[in-house]
């Protein structure tokens, strides 16, 4: 049986454009894109899922690969891609935040490592709520969710140029706020129990001016922000679960569906 050039780059473009989709997606989301991640790893992932899931899809569109509107088809299907890995980027930029604010307040700010998602330095408190999260996420099978989603844009949103719909746009803006108010959530039971020494603190300096506070406080500080961060870790999984499911179902309504 012999193929036309134009069968054979309809072929091509069948699988060429979701392997785009998913590539960007893998390459955007904190899980799988993490520069701890080999981008062997991330291609092979990405060319499995994209020959698992190219015949379970509508036909797509007989546009050349190469033609005008095929190069716009692939700049959509990889912006797609994107929004959906930064939809779980801003997920775990939360948890990341809500470490900041901790170690912040334990005075724990300069102890900082380098962050394998970002490649960036981060506050050791971060880092380990990031890991912590990392397992989160597969143990609530989060990456199962991720996939659902990822075959669901391909029936909500298939191959081609559809119609852009500007109001998708700012629901990615307003889970901003969503994001900083997990963040508090997260770290508010040890904040405020740190307040509450900050106050003690500034009572007794009041009380006895000559008391070094910096030698007391300092690692008082310190010890009680790790205590009451061991007391709060049991509600991080409950957050989380809630963050992802609004995390998932801000990709779903940014898909339409």
């Amino acid at each position: 049986m012999e193929l036309s050039s134009a069968q054979l780059a309809a072929w091509v473009g069948s699988y060429m454009w979701p392997f785009m989709r998913i590539g960007a997606m893998m390459m955007a989301n904190p899980v799988f894109g993490s520069r701890s991640v080999p981008a062997r790893v991330r291609i092979v992932l990405t060319l499995v899922l994209a020959l698992m899931v190219t015949p379970l899809l509508p036909t797509p569109p007989d546009v050349d690969l190469f033609s005008s509107q095929g190069i716009l088809i692939s700049i959509h299907e990889i912006l797609i891609g994107l929004t959906l890995g930064f939809a779980l980027q801003l997920l775990f930029a939360a948890f990341v935040t809500a470490g900041d604010y901790v170690s912040n307040a334990m005075g724990l700010g300069f102890a900082s490592m380098v962050d394998p998602v970002n490649g960036v330095n981060v506050p050791i408190i971060s880092q380990f709520i990031l890991l912590l999260t990392f397992l989160l996420f597969f143990g609530f099978g989060g990456h199962a969710l991720l996939i659902e989603v990822l075959v669901r844009s391909f029936v909500v949103m298939p191959v081609g140029l559809p119609d852009i719909n500007p109001e998708r746009a700012l629901l990615v803006a307003s889970w901003a706020s969503h994001m900083f108010g997990i963040a508090v959530l997260v770290s508010l039971p040890v904040v405020a129990c740190l307040l509450l020494i900050y106050i003690a603190l500034g009572i007794m300096t009041r009380a006895a001016p000559q008391l070094n506070i910096f030698s007391v406080g300092f690692p008082l500080t310190i010890l009680a922000g790790f205590i009451a961060l061991i007391f709060a870790l049991p509600a991080l999984g409950d957050r989380f679960s809630t963050a992802l499911l609004l995390s998932m179902n801000l990709s779903r309504n940014i898909l339409g569906g």
